[in-house]
């Protein structure tokens, strides 16, 4: 293999919110060796090549004043959806912006009023929630079915809960995060019809759009035609290509009303220039045929830890796990265990490994927990072996 994604990188020096020491005794009340953070969604793998040489040689100029956004960034842009997902999207059509949490706030700010409702599906990622409420918005939610080992959309009380509230945003997640679920064209149609009749605007949330494993067709929602073009959509490199740090994003919307309401949000805010280094990463991470690679042998590789935590945690009785569709993140559901979460979260504490739990999402379950499998087959051998002694009834007794 030309990529040796089971190397174990020691990321404990970095000031990386995974694995700084400092930060998970803080946060997580965690000390000493052997600790095992599975829940921030970053990949424990070294970013490819050319996108550190790129930040490298830019790095070496030596001066890193403001910087601006270039055309050949946004035709890049263009170019990777076309390429990737078969999407012509004109450069004028999209924006960099800072980060797609912090655009999923500036969204609902220059495109809701106060007390207006928000819709979410759920159980889905925190910050969804957070940049509804923290804006004084008044957060809807169409629960997920866990249905077989997947979820499912309750699309008559998805028409129910707009008929009733009208709410003026639909942000979706697609694909979804915690759950791992590439939304089908026919679920997204249908979706799409809904949103339409009642004019609810769309923000599609698709950061882990380029992480769907192998077989999976992801579908981007700017490949369906809308009228009006009544959308928007939100992305980024970081998550494919671990560039959180970068704290850069783009929007895209064919919708000229909306993109002036966007503008004018971004120059309220006075946010402009990108950090130094977004631009030659994003050149490179979308340009570059060994990047795409790259991409392919990763997703490869977390499919095969994916199908070894499947085989492994299959034998214990009343433990669900979701199909992994898209991602590295792995949605585990424990209920029919009778385990109650309290002595699930002590001997995670005990076994100090640190998951995502139903208070880092809206309205999951607590019975429900995500962990990160985009790390070394030796982590995750490690991982999943914590969970087995928890969950068998040998643990229990302790």
């Amino acid at each position: 293999m030309k990529y040796n994604f089971d190397i174990i990188i020691d990321r404990s020096q970095n000031l990386d919110r995974k694995w700084d020491q400092t930060y998970i005794a803080k946060n997580y009340h965690l000390t000493g060796d052997n600790i095992i953070n599975s829940s921030i969604a970053d990949l424990d793998f070294i970013t490819p090549l050319p996108i550190m040489n790129a930040i490298l040689e830019r790095a070496k100029k030596g001066v890193y004043s403001y910087s601006y956004v270039s055309d050949e960034l946004y035709q890049t842009i263009s170019d990777w959806y076309l390429h990737q997902h078969q999407v012509i999207v004109p450069v004028d059509k999209i924006k960099l912006v800072h980060g797609t949490v912090n655009a999923l706030h500036q969204l609902v700010q220059c495109l809701t009023d106060i007390n207006d409702y928000v819709l979410v599906q759920t159980p889905v990622y925190g910050p969804f929630g957070h940049a509804i409420i923290n804006n004084k918005r008044r957060l809807l939610t169409n629960q997920l079915q866990w249905v077989d080992k997947s979820y499912q959309i309750d699309f008559a009380m998805f028409e129910a809960i707009i008929q009733k509230y009208r709410p003026k945003l639909f942000i979706l997640c697609n694909p979804h995060n915690p759950g791992g679920r590439v939304w089908t064209r026919e679920e997204l149609q249908k979706i799409i019809v809904i949103c339409q009749q009642y004019r609810v605007l769309i923000i599609s949330d698709e950061v882990h759009g380029d992480l769907a494993l192998p077989n999976v067709k992801f579908h981007s929602l700017l490949s369906f035609t809308m009228p009006d073009n009544y959308l928007i959509v939100c992305n980024s490199p970081n998550k494919a290509f671990n560039l959180g740090g970068l704290k850069s994003s783009y929007v895209i919307t064919h919708n000229e009303m909306l993109r002036t309401k966007i503008d004018e949000q971004y120059q309220r805010g006075s946010i402009t220039s990108p950090n130094v280094f977004t631009i030659p990463a994003y050149l490179a991470a979308y340009n570059n045929s060994e990047v795409v690679m790259w991409k392919t042998t990763m997703l490869s590789y977390v499919a095969k830890n994916y199908n070894y935590v499947q085989e492994k945690l299959a034998s214990i009785s009343g433990l669900k796990i979701m199909q992994l569709e898209a991602s590295y993140l792995v949605w585990i559901n424990y209920a029919e265990t009778n385990m109650t979460s309290q002595e699930v979260n002590e001997l995670l504490w005990k076994h100090k490994l640190i998951v995502s739990k139903d208070d880092d999402f809206v309205e999951a379950p607590p019975s429900c927990f995500r962990i990160n499998i985009g790390t070394s087959f030796a982590m995750v051998v490690k991982l999943v072996n914590i969970l087995v002694t928890i969950f068998t009834k040998e643990e229990r007794k302790i």
